[in-house]
């Protein structure tokens, strides 16, 4: 504590380690690793903080005196982690072994946290469906566009597959024109050449 209390968090880890290295009694045990936790925080180093959190959480329920808050606190951190879900479920343990040591205090501060967590993972539950439901929105709006589109492009296609053989039709016809023009003219070519021979 007085390391702990100096700032001196990386030396109040060793010495916390060596004293567990002792092979102390349980309630002991129990202290030094609820402490080593505290500084491991205080050092940024997460894994070993829940780490130690979770053997105190351990030897708490093997002694008869339960005064320590671990999965409370490994509750709060999985909630502000985003982890619903466990931080629940750690809750809950919390409440269910503070009444049975009718620790009024600590049942108090569990509920407090239980509703806390319980309107959150509600929260999210809900933005997720709106998500969902709004993807949903989208998706359709999407398919009804692209039907429309389609619907469009299609009647166009056959607008312009009309203007095609409209256009095919008139060829023919100029065609059929220009063959009876020049069968005329040929024929006139004849009457004139014929005319011209007599003439003579």
């Amino acid at each position: 504590r007085l390391l702990a209390s100096q700032g001196r968090w990386q030396e109040s880890v060793d010495v916390l380690d060596e004293a567990l290295l002792l092979n102390p009694p349980p309630q002991i045990a129990l202290h030094c690793t609820y402490c080593m936790a505290g500084s491991m925080k205080e050092l940024g180093r997460m894994d070993g903080y829940l780490e130690k959190l979770g053997e105190t959480a351990i030897l708490d329920f093997s002694t008869s005196n339960k005064q320590y808050v671990s999965l409370y606190k490994i509750a709060l951190h999985l909630y502000a982690k985003g982890d619903y879900k466990r931080a629940g479920d750690y809750i809950q343990t919390t409440i269910i072994d503070a009444i049975q040591c009718n620790y009024s205090t600590r049942i108090v501060n569990a509920v407090d946290a239980q509703h806390i967590i319980t309107v959150a993972r509600l929260q999210r539950e809900r933005r997720l469906k709106y998500a969902l439901f709004s993807g949903i929105l989208l998706l359709v709006a999407f398919c009804m566009v692209s039907f429309w589109l389609y619907l469009r492009i299609k009647r166009k296609s056959r607008q312009v597959k009309a203007v095609n053989d409209r256009v095919k039709e008139l060829n023919r016809e100029l065609k059929n024109l220009n063959d009876c023009l020049q069968e005329e003219g040929t024929i006139k070519d004849r009457c004139l050449f014929r005319y011209m021979t007599l003439t003579v």
